[in-house]
Order: structure tokens, then C-alpha cells, then sequence
């Protein structure tokens, strides 16, 4: 913040660097992960009102009694738009690396295209399912105060950004996907439990601290996926309880994202069709209102994304 103050004083403009406490981002005490509470804007308006343009240090505050705090990774994303609500401003620009937010990973989709509008849903669901273009948290904060967000890069070009708020129907209805994304990492656990001990392991490893996904506790069997930095502990916590357990490791989560995808007529066969064609194995899926998820190996990670991109997205531009 200081550098770009400096840098803006050289080109003329009255600017000022200011702390995360300086402009009264005040937040609990989760040092390292906290959350924002309240944000006191008496300093920053002072500063706006004398003409400054103020520079604000992100992904920092200070609790009550005045300890400094950090709002973990990606904490910038959600100090602009902590500030654009206390401000009651209508929109939140974040510079990215990107010019806009694409359909899939292009590290991963060479033919991954722009895409232009978003649903707040939308992009939530893509932030915690692996793609890492704006804080969760800042979406979530975005939506509950109906700020429009817009991602862009410095260097964006001719190339129009993406603007995120409650997207209204493309004309083509609702029930699309939107995106691909995918996490690597994964590693999942089949077993079959009565029910009162599953429900006694679901106790431990939530004491535990660790996060369960594709969950699936059918009268046919049981099992969750986990990331891989958490097999130690669950390994220990099944040997401690004599379960045995199959484990699969070296699996990747794919997730295709749209507002309304859920119970669409056919969706599922677009997906699963290609994937069988071309012998890819889908070890498990689950569904909502925003999100399609399988767990595939992750050895064929690139071709079942690629796969899919091309179904959904090979002809028509569903920016």
C-alpha cells in the first residue's frame, strides 16, 4: 500500500497509505483466519473528504481491544468489499492476474473462454470448489449487501471483464453450466457401518477438525472423500476403532457450476456419456441447485475437464 501511495504521489495525485486499523476494519480474534465485524469509517471519509485518495492495506484489521489480525490468504478480496459496503458504494473492482474469469482452468483448458456475467451463486460455488479467482467470503459478503463485483486485470486489454451480481436469465433460461472446475488431492474411504457407530466416526473426525465431502451414508454403504493431508489422522482414527475400511487415493473432484442445473432433463447423460465413451471412471457423484460433482482419478484429470469442456462449451459461447 505504501509503494502504490508513493507511486501515485509521483504522478500527482494526493494519495495516502493507511492500515487495515488505521480505517477501523475491526474483527474477532481468529489471528490468521479472523472475520470482519464492523468497519468504522470516520478516518476514511475524513481522508476522502480532503481530496486523499486513501490506500488501504488489505487482508489486515484489529480486534476490539486493538490486537492486530489477519484475514488469511485472499484477504484483500474481502477488505474491498468489507469497504465498499461500510461506503454503501453499488460496486467492488478486483484486479486479478486475469482479464476475466474463465470456463475452466487455462493451465488445464487451453480453449477456456472468457465469461462475462455471473451469479453470485455461481461464482461462490466456483471459489470453494477450486478456483481461486476471489475469496469466498468476499462473494458471500457481496451478496448479503448486493454489491456487483467485478474482476479484471491491469493489463486487461480490449478484453471485457466479469461482472458478478444477481445475473438475470442469458434469454436462454437458467439450468446451464457456467464453469468447470476441479481440486486435486483427494482421497476417498468406503466402509459399511451401523448406523450408531458411522454416527460416533462422524463425531470423532469432526472433533478431529477435518472437512468430509462426498458424503454418502446409504443403507448400502458408506463412505466421504477427504484431502490427502488429512489420511494420516483418519487412517489413525479407523485403526483406533478396528474399522476397515477401502481407501482409493490420487482422486480429483470436477465440478460443473450453474444457477439451476439441478434435476435438468438429460444434464446427467451429457456428463456421464463422454466420460464413459472415453473410459474415464467416475468413482462418485453428487448434485444441488448450483453444482454437478464426480470424483474421477486424478491421473485422467486433464482429459475428463477437457472432455467436458468440450461438450459444454465446444460450440456456443455461453459467456
Amino acid at each position: 500500500a505504501t509503494l502504490l501511495a508513493v507511486q501515485l504521489q509521483e504522478l500527482g495525485c494526493a494519495a495516502m497509505a493507511l492500515t487495515g486499523s488505521q480505517v477501523g476494519i475491526i474483527t474477532d480474534e481468529n489471528h490468521g483466519n479472523a472475520e470482519i465485524q464492523a468497519v468504522e469509517i470516520k478516518r476514511i471519509r475524513q481522508v476522502l473528504e480532503a481530496g486523499i485518495i486513501p490506500v488501504i492495506c488489505g487482508f489486515q484489521g484489529v480486534t476490539a481491544s486493538g490486537e492486530l489480525t489477519t484475514l488469511g490468504r485472499g484477504g484483500s478480496d474481502i477488505t474491498a468489499v468489507a469497504m465498499a459496503a461500510a461506503l454503501k458504494l453499488d460496486s467492488a473492482t478486483i484486479y486479478t492476474d486475469v482479464p476475466a474469469i474463465k470456463t475452466a482452468d487455462p493451465k488445464l483448458v487451453k480453449g477456456a473462454r472468457p465469461i462475462y456475467q455471473l451469479h453470485y451463486q455461481e461464482i461462490l460455488e466456483m471459489a470453494v470448489e477450486g478456483a481461486r479467482v476471489i475469496h469466498p467470503r468476499a462473494v458471500e459478503r457481496a451478496m448479503a449487501d448486493d454489491i456487483r463485483l467485478v474482476i479484471t486485470s491491469l493489463t486487461n486489454g480490449s478484453t471485457a471483464p466479469t461482472e458478478i451480481g444477481p445475473r438475470h436469465s442469458t434469454g436462454k433460461g437458467e439450468g446451464i453450466i457456467r464453469a468447470i472446475t476441479h481440486i486435486i488431492g483427494i482421497n476417498q474411504y468406503k466402509f459399511d457401518l451401523e448406523p450408531a457407530k458411522m454416527a460416533e466416526l462422524l463425531d470423532e473426525i469432526a472433533t478431529a477438525g477435518i472437512n468430509l465431502d462426498l458424503i454418502n451414508l446409504a443403507d448400502t454403504g458408506h463412505s466421504f472423500t477427504v484431502a490427502n493431508t488429512d489420511t494420516k489422522i483418519i487412517d489413525k482414527i479407523l485403526e483406533n476403532r478396528k474399522i476397515e475400511a477401502q481407501r482409493r487415493e490420487d482422486c480429483s473432484k470436477i465440478s460443473l457450476i450453474g444457477v439451476g442445473i439441478r434435476g435438468v432433463s438429460g444434464l446427467m447423460n451429457r456428463i456421464y456419456k463422454p466420460l464413459t465413451a472415453g473410459n474415464i471412471p467416475v468413482y462418485h457423484t453428487s448434485d444441488s441447485y448450483t453444482q454437478i460433482a464426480l470424483l474421477v482419478p486424478q491421473a485422467r484429470l486433464s482429459e475428463a475437464v477437457n472432455c467436458l469442456h468440450q461438450v459444454f462449451f465446444g460450440e456456443d459461447d455461453m459467456s
